[in-house]
């Protein structure tokens, strides 16, 4: 079984995100639920506990089992990671020939910072968010895939390891992990780099929770008598108090609530039973969903380009097409700070931009991928376990 109406809402987070990372100064970038959109990250995590629960928690009963399982999960992530690091390289390299041969220079020598080449061993082996660098490196955003790949590990061995007890290690170690968090992390749910990895198990493992508490409810006489009354007005209220919640500016602490707040929301939608189901369950909804691992991993590279060629433009024009302002606490340059109009046109392209390369990564390296890895897990066990996602 596959949840459309969760991969509809993985869609709609994955692309908040992408415009959470562009920094035109549209009519969009103040609004504080999308300066908050990086807690939508907490989304993903809860959501992967739940359907990873869903398709392998009952089938991983030995160690050829969780060998195929690992490399199921590492197929499922590390290609189409691996892609996106190749580009940025490749980016790296064009701006060492740029200033080598043409004497060009750039803000940022190109091999430095967040683009340092002894991060490329690192992040080729998903350990770069494990708190082995001191800031976010390459493509950003990778820091989750990073601590979501060791996480689905530990899962795995306790599911085949401590079945019995798991319900109880899950509510401790989901607890552990908020509360590391919360008392460690300088930036609270910001956690990325550093403390991302207990972000992570706080986020998975309440998940795996919320779909114990899904079975007992769908396992109750009484649920499709009453399923259908309160669901929908169970929908519309989450999402009213989600988007509520979300919509605080300079949220900080208060971004500790999004944990629970999302394995709410993952377990009310999971009955797929409300107005709010159906419209997550859409052809549209359903395409982001299906791209929404794309969306994500791909957005950055797009970013790059257009503030390049909004660099290249202000030089041409001679006028300024960068300014400053304030996104909460934080100063950030942005793109056309004097013209919110064409920021939001460059937005509008950026979002096309991003949602066509997504749906050519997903169809040429991410399915590609997946199905090549699946294959290797199947060769050493014959297909046992399914790809879920």
């Amino acid at each position: 079984m596959r949840f459309q109406v969760l991969d509809g809402w993985r869609g709609v987070c994955a692309l908040l995100v992408a415009l959470l990372h562009f920094p035109a100064f549209g009519h969009l970038f103040h609004l504080p639920l999308l300066r908050n959109a990086y807690l939508f990250v907490d989304f993903f995590f809860v959501l992967s506990g739940f359907v990873i629960t869903h398709a392998y928690g009952r089938r991983l009963t030995d160690l050829a089992a969780l060998t195929g399982y690992a490399i199921r999960r590492f197929g499922r992530l590390w290609p189409l990671h691996a892609v996106t690091l190749g580009v940025f390289v490749l980016i790296e390299l064009c701006k060492l020939l740029a200033g080598q041969g043409l004497g060009i220079t750039f803000g940022t020598p190109p091999f430095t910072g967040i683009t340092a080449a002894e991060a490329i061993p690192t992040n080729l082996a998903l350990i770069h968010a494990l708190g082995v660098h001191d800031n976010n490196t390459w493509n950003g955003p990778s820091w989750s895939i990073s601590t979501e790949f060791y996480v689905c590990l530990l899962f795995g061995l306790l599911v085949l390891t401590a079945r019995r007890h798991l319900a109880i290690l899950a509510a401790v170690i989901a607890l552990g992990g908020w509360l590391a968090v919360a008392i460690l992390s300088p930036r609270y749910m910001g956690a990325t780099y550093d403390y991302g990895f207990f972000r992570c198990l706080c986020g998975f493992f309440l998940g795996h929770l919320v779909h114990r508490v899904h079975l007992a409810v769908t396992e109750w006489p009484g649920f499709r008598q009453t399923a259908f009354r309160v669901l929908p007005l169970l929908e519309v209220a989450g999402v009213g108090l989600l988007i509520a919640g979300l919509s605080v500016p300079d949220l900080e602490a208060g971004g500790l609530a999004s944990p629970p707040a999302f394995a709410a929301i993952v377990l009310i939608f999971s009955f797929e039973a409300g107005p709010l189901s159906r419209l997550l369950s859409s052809a549209p909804a359903r395409w982001l969903g299906t791209r929404s691992y794309s969306i994500y991993m791909v957005h950055m590279i797009v970013v790059f380009v257009l503030w390049l060629g909004t660099s290249m433009a202000q030089k041409s024009l001679g006028r300024p097409l960068f300014g400053q302002t304030m996104a909460g606490k934080t100063e950030m340059i942005v793109l056309f700070h004097r013209d919110v109009w064409l920021a939001d046109a460059v937005t509008a392209l950026y979002v096309l931009c991003v949602l066509a390369l997504a749906a050519i990564t997903h169809r040429w390296i991410e399915e590609p991928g997946r199905r090549l890895f699946n294959d290797l897990a199947n060769r050493r066990r014959p297909a046992r376990l399914a790809e879920a996602g």
